[in-house]
């Protein structure tokens, strides 16, 4: 691939991601202001599931993780449900790339099962990445040397102030 076509890619990863968060933006607002609405239709979680996966996997190649697999264990039978695809699609989609970005290598996991007797589904996802407690402490710890390094620099600048 030439270097145009990289730049092109490139440019167009970021105008996808941009447009996903100018999205979920417009989303949290139309929470808040209780106006979200939802379009709620029949599909095949599996299906979708598996093309989720399918997306992924272009993900894991692009960013060079050839020791990353991921997995979709199906269920026996279809998983058929009503509910907003749009807003299903974006949540697992959501849940794989956060999962592939803190995953360095090892198995990333999907799976879905209906609870017998009950009229709900159970999507998983399982991967040998940090626990979410781990991430959380390095972010703490970010947070809290990025706090300091703030405080000394304000100190340096009152400092040069008084001078």
């Amino acid at each position: 691939m030439g270097q145009e076509a990289e730049y092109l890619d490139v440019i167009i990863r970021n105008a996808k991601r941009l447009q996903r968060l100018t999205e979920d933006i417009l989303d949290i607002s139309r929470i808040e202001s209780k106006s979200l609405d939802l379009k709620k239709e029949s599909f095949n979680l599996s299906e979708m599931i598996s093309s989720a996966i399918a997306d992924s996997n272009n993900q894991v190649a692009k960013e060079h993780k050839d020791n990353l697999k991921l997995e979709f264990i199906e269920p026996k039978e279809d998983i058929f449900i009503t509910a907003d695809k749009g807003r299903i699609n974006q949540l697992i989609s959501n849940l794989l790339c956060n999962a592939i970005k803190f995953t360095k290598a090892g198995t990333l996991s999907i799976t879905a099962a209906a609870v017998p007797n009950n009229n709900e589904i159970v999507v998983s996802i399982t991967d040998t990445g940090p626990t979410l407690i781990e991430i959380l402490k390095y972010y703490l710890n970010y947070s809290r040397n990025l706090q300091q390094n703030l405080l000394r620099v304000l100190d340096l600048v009152s400092s040069y102030q008084k001078a």
